[in-house]
């Protein structure tokens, strides 16, 4: 029969023959323990399957010991590996998370989402915020909730952020394309303004332009457009069709590279031969394109997501946080070759 009862730090206490306050010190990893001692209760505790009481804790500590998380993870998949990455570290510090569904598209979902993670009390908030809604973080900056930026930020708001470079990651695509000798770079840039990222990683490109001496029209070469795979599909037609010389796109999303080489293979031009593709984000997808598997700029997803509760925990405890920003790297794959002449 098993034995359903809860074990309780008292019975991990009696167990090993120290006090409960020992065994409180060593699961909590506070107060004056010997290595060896804080493993062994530590050790005993898992045997006897130990879980805490959130509860009780929480009410000791003052704390729910629920993290709220806001991302446009619904029509995102971008985000999915990143609330991954937030997950695991909630799991490893015993906190449960509380997903808040937010859109670029509907600008009433991110308030509503907003107002239910802080209705439930959440310990802090890890977000991706619209860059427009300044107002609606505005109040954070106070500090009596934690949030933490994940890879969009509203710059003018004093909150921590983590994200990655994308002005060196729209720079390391642009410079492989260059390195394989293509001088005919077009990019795909997106139609809506406030989207730094990918203004970032159009600097990337116009650096790597600069640097190399490679000259070209880039009111011709950049085109604007819906980042999805219709969106980049429709305005690659247009290029290809006005810039017949384009040998090589980078496309700052691989929803985008997609598009880009359907447009490619439906104007008869062979990919990666006549026409080399660079996507950006490394999602799943990008490695599993029959036949064309695609080279992209890959972004720590996890990583972020991990780091980000890092710093909710450093704002917590009301010790210095600094924002962070690390570096993408690049994945070369079948849809880039050197150009066909040359």
């Amino acid at each position: 029969m098993v034995d359903s009862k809860r074990p309780t730090l008292k019975d991990i206490a009696a167990a090993l023959g120290v006090s409960s306050r020992a065994v409180s010190y060593a699961l909590n990893d506070t107060g004056r323990l010997s290595v060896a001692l804080r493993q062994r209760i530590r050790r005993v505790a898992a045997e006897m399957n130990y879980q805490p009481n959130i509860m009780a804790r929480g009410l000791v500590q003052k704390k729910t010991y629920l993290l709220g998380a806001l991302f446009p993870y619904a029509r995102v998949s971008f985000f999915n590996a990143i609330i991954s990455g937030i997950e695991r570290a909630c799991t490893d510090h015993g906190y449960d998370l509380l997903l808040g569904n937010a859109s670029l598209l509907s600008a009433s979902e991110e308030p509503r989402a907003l107002g239910r993670l802080v209705n439930r009390n959440v310990d802090g908030i890890l977000c991706a915020p619209d860059p427009r809604a300044y107002a609606l973080f505005r109040p954070f900056t106070t500090g009596r909730i934690p949030v933490v930026q994940v890879m969009t930020r509203i710059h003018d708001l004093d909150l921590p952020y983590v994200g990655v470079d994308n002005e060196y990651g729209g720079y390391l695509a642009t410079r492989h394309l260059i390195e394989l000798g293509h001088r005919h770079i077009a990019f795909l840039g997106s139609n809506r303004s406030w989207y730094a990222e990918i203004n970032d990683r159009y600097g990337g490109y116009t650096r790597a332009l600069l640097e190399t001496g490679v000259r070209i029209d880039l009111t011709r070469y950049r085109i604007t457009c819906d980042l999805t795979p219709d969106g980049a599909m429709r305005a690659t037609d247009d290029l290809l069709a006005n810039v017949p010389r384009t040998t090589a796109i980078f496309a700052p999303t691989d929803h985008a590279a997609i598009g880009a080489i359907r447009a490619c293979l439906k104007a008869g031009r062979r990919v990666p031969e006549d026409c080399s593709v660079v996507g950006y984000d490394d999602l799943e997808l990008a490695a599993l394109q029959i036949g064309y598997p695609l080279t992209t700029v890959a972004q720590p997803k996890e990583r972020v997501g991990v780091l980000a509760f890092d710093l909710f925990q450093s704002a917590l405890a009301q010790r210095p946080v600094e924002s962070m920003l690390l570096r993408p790297e690049l994945v070369v794959r079948s849809t880039t070759c050197p150009p066909r002449n040359g």
